[in-house]
């Protein structure tokens, strides 16, 4: 289990599945946990799951891994450390207990759960902070990731707070790539919230560190070079920021495609193609994003199939081969999506919004309105009687600014 670990670490879900399925037999995942090796193996099943957004059969294996792990760090007061080095026993328990509990909160992200998320983040932080064990990678992790669950709850200010967080809490250094793509993040999160002079002080310190290697081509000039495309962007200097991208992807043609930094590339590249309108070149950027998933992720997982989701949600924004949008949400949606999000989730409500406005366009009004009043009932269920619903139409990304939104299932209204 060791390999499929790595594996995750590294953002391969596709290996980490293929090695679990090879060398881990079913017969230890059961429905009652007796010993260890059950444990852990219960334990990389839901993180896989977890990683490939199969939430509801993710979750259920996540919480009887906590349950195994809660019970037997129960017997393991803290105190005696201060008096005796804990056993390799003790702190590999604590770890299983921490990585358990951070795939769960994961896991309700995934789905949608975004409050469940939140508070199982903060209550195992507070843990972490509280055990005189050291976490720091995994608290950094940790941080991370409720930074996200803020951004989804449009927290902002928790949220840079989470980002911030999760950078200097990364026990790495500066001159590590680990650390630098946190930076890179926090640069991002800062700019995209109007922090612009936070968001220039953290530019320069990634620059100091490109300045830093006698060769141009390091990752951290990368990270620079992005940065500065970004903020580009965002001022709507959308030639200059595409020209800019065009001379990385030359200089950086090395680094492989599954790497986060060109991933972010490569989402960067979509947004600036349909803030420019170039419909045609958009469509390629994201199917290309598609395909370089289908390197990391297994092609039937609901996590590749937000990739293609990408693709329907920017036809309809268009309003180009409806048809086209259509079938992907017949198979990407029905088949995948669907099933795991939480009906009353966000990224569900705005699934079902969009899918209301393409059957309008498809003149299938009937259709249209059923779908209106799913995404009624749901964001009823999400924001309350008194909210009225705004989310994002046609194309969605997490760079993106948010000036189409949808006031009306039935109804676009653009700025």
């Amino acid at each position: 289990m060791l390999l499929s670990d790595y594996f995750l670490e590294e953002d391969n879900v596709l290996s980490a599945s293929q090695h679990f399925d090879a060398y881990i037999p079913d017969s230890l995942i059961v429905s009652q946990i007796e010993n260890r090796i059950q444990a852990d193996a219960i334990l990389m099943k839901g993180s896989i799951l977890a990683h490939q957004s199969h939430a509801k059969r993710a979750i259920p294996l996540l919480n009887q891994a906590v349950g195994y792990f809660s019970t037997h760090i129960s017997g393991l007061p803290d105190n005696r450390k201060y008096f005796f080095k804990p056993s390799l026993n003790e702190l590999i328990i604590k770890e299983k207990y921490v990585q358990a509990n951070y795939m769960l909160a994961f896991g309700q992200f995934k789905a949608g759960n975004l409050k469940e998320a939140e508070l199982a983040l903060n209550s195992l932080i507070a843990w972490a902070n509280n055990s005189t064990n050291k976490f720091q990678n995994m608290t950094s992790k940790m941080w991370l990731l409720l930074g996200e669950v803020y951004e989804h709850l449009n927290l902002t200010d928790k949220a840079i707070n989470a980002f911030t967080k999760a950078y200097t809490e990364n026990p790495h250094t500066d001159s590590e790539s680990e650390k630098q793509q946190l930076l890179l993040n926090l640069i991002i999160k800062c700019n995209e919230n109007g922090r612009k002079l936070d968001a220039r002080n953290y530019i320069r310190r990634l620059e100091m560190k490109a300045a830093m290697h006698l060769h141009a081509k390091n990752p951290a000039q990368l990270a620079y070079e992005l940065s500065l495309s970004h903020s580009q962007f965002l001022e709507q200097s959308y030639s200059t920021s595409n020209l800019h991208l065009g001379k990385i992807e030359k200089q950086f043609n090395y680094v492989p495609e599954t790497h986060p930094y060109i991933n972010f590339l490569y989402k960067l590249k979509s947004d600036l193609y349909y803030y420019q309108g170039n419909y045609s070149a958009l469509m390629s950027s994201l199917e290309k994003q598609a395909k370089a998933r289908t390197k990391t992720l297994n092609d039937d997982c609901p996590e590749y199939h937000r990739y293609k989701m990408e693709v329907a949600l920017a036809e309809i924004s268009f309003g180009k081969d409806l048809l086209k949008a259509k079938r992907i949400y017949a198979f990407s949606y029905f088949q995948f999506l669907e099933k795991e999000l939480a009906f009353s989730s966000a990224e569900n409500i705005k699934y079902l919004a969009v899918l209301s406005d393409l059957y309008v366009r498809l003149s299938q009004f009937d259709s249209a309105t059923i779908f209106q009043q799913k995404a009624l009932e749901a964001n009823l269920q999400l924001n309350g009687e008194n909210s009225s619903i705004i989310w994002l139409t046609g194309y969605d990304s997490s760079i993106l600014t948010k000036d189409k939104l949808y006031k009306n299932a039935l109804e676009l209204y653009k700025i």
